[in-house]
């Protein structure tokens, strides 16, 4: 994911994106076109491509309902 981060909260997402490594993301006010393209090029044919499609794919095998009532009830199951 690109993301250009402007305000509040918005930098704290971009981090967390960057250290899980699926995202970049550039100063909205400083990014170049240049800058733009480098960025989406490295996450579609580089390393990023590789983490974003393993992440999808864990997602996809259990997804964010089911990965959250597990956090919240230690695994327990319901019935």
């Amino acid at each position: 994911m690109l993301v250009l981060p402007f305000s509040t909260d918005q930098f704290a997402g971009a981090a967390t994106l960057e250290r899980a490594g699926v995202g970049v993301a550039l100063d909205p006010n400083a990014a170049s076109s240049a800058d733009l393209r480098a960025a989406l090029e490295g996450l579609l044919l580089g390393e990023t491509a590789g983490a974003a499609s393993a992440l999808g794919s864990t997602m996809r095998d259990k997804p964010g309902r089911q990965r959250a009532f597990e956090a919240m009830t230690g695994g327990l199951r319901r019935g």
